[in-house]
């Protein structure tokens, strides 16, 4: 007869027995402990944000303040150069007046030309007179003499005297010391121009 083998073997005192089933009170303070974790995991965040948000702008808030700072400090020493110079321009037009007028000048000048040719000014008219001391005119030179009785003056031309041209000749008629036997300071020379320029005159 066959003899089950948990029948002849000693008890194990080593099995645990089975646990029990956790009640609904168990299950509902598990839950809110769980709850009460999460709730504190939320509240440490939040901190953690609002402490990285309030570092964050102070930083950024620090290099605004700094950045603002230098860009005051440079428009003070802008305006502070723009007085200066304006200060010193007065000086500096009345030291290169004249150069700047010069150079004025030649730019309307310049802006005048056209082609590269400058413009033509027509002369003035010239009211000298001549060496003789009469007017420049072309007409020829009357004498203005007294008719007879009660009629007009009569305006007779003049003929011009000319000088004779003395370049080519080697002397003249009465210098040479055979001519009338008399030389430049005797009646004779003095008579033998006369005559030359009488003849001059007829031809």
């Amino acid at each position: 007869m066959d003899v089950p083998p948990s029948a002849g073997a000693a008890p194990d005192h080593h099995l645990r027995p089975e646990p029990d089933e956790p009640t609904a009170a168990e299950l509902a303070a598990r839950l809110d402990a769980v709850e009460k974790g999460l709730r504190r995991l939320g509240d440490r965040m939040e901190a953690l944000v609002t402490s990285l948000e309030a570092s964050v702008q102070g930083a950024v808030a620090t290099e605004v303040h700094a950045a603002a700072a230098e860009l005051r400090h440079t428009v003070s020493e802008l305006g502070r150069i723009l007085v200066r110079d304006l200060g010193k321009l007065p000086q500096m037009l009345t030291q290169h007046r004249q150069a700047i007028v010069a150079e004025l000048r030649g730019t309307g000048v310049a802006s005048g030309t056209r082609g590269g040719r400058a413009p033509v000014v027509p002369a003035a008219p010239s009211t000298e007179s001549p060496p003789t001391g009469r007017p420049m005119t072309d007409d020829p030179p009357v004498e203005v003499a007294a008719a007879d009785g009660d009629g007009p003056p009569v305006a007779t031309p003049v003929a011009e005297e000319h000088e004779p041209d003395m370049s080519g000749a080697s002397s003249l008629p009465g210098d040479d010391d055979g001519d009338d036997g008399a030389g430049d300071d005797g009646a004779g020379g003095d008579r033998t121009w006369r005559d030359h320029l009488r003849r001059h005159r007829q031809a």
